[in-house]
Order: C-alpha cells, then sequence, then structure tokens
C-alpha cells in the first residue's frame, strides 16, 4: 500500500449532489413516496374493478313503457 499514489481526480466522476440535480439518482424519500402513491392507485383500481364487477351482476327491473306503442306482426294467411 506504500507504493500507491494521488494521480487526480477521474474523470467523468460525479457527485452524490450533482447525480440528484440531474434526475439520474432518485432519494429515498421520493422513492417511498412514489410507492405509496403507486400503492393508492392500485387500491383505487382494485375497488372500481369491484364496482363494476357488482355492477354487472346487478338488475334493474323496471316495468315497461306504456306510453311507446309496440306493434306486432300478424301471420300471413293466404
Amino acid at each position: 500500500m506504500s507504493d500507491l499514489e494521488y494521480s487526480g481526480k477521474v474523470k467523468g466522476m460525479k457527485t452524490l449532489k450533482q447525480l440528484i440535480a440531474e434526475k439520474s439518482v432518485t432519494p429515498a424519500s421520493q422513492l417511498q413516496a412514489d410507492k405509496d402513491e403507486a400503492a393508492k392507485r392500485a387500491e383505487i383500481f382494485t375497488r372500481s374493478a369491484l364496482d363494476e364487477e357488482n355492477h354487472r351482476r346487478t338488475r334493474v327491473t323496471t316495468e315497461p313503457d306504456k306510453t311507446v306503442a309496440h306493434y306486432t306482426r300478424e301471420p300471413f294467411e293466404e
């Protein structure tokens, strides 16, 4: 180890602050916020899917509309 000597700064090396400023590194606090937001979106999607599934199964019963005349065709006889 005694034969090592300093030859200068390695080119292309960046500090952590520079990497964060360039958005190539995401801070841990932002990762946690993104993870929470993704979990929230997944929960909302699951609820909406279940709601849609329940809506498809229910059938609204209504009485036929009496204001509309329904015509039927008589069988043709010769």
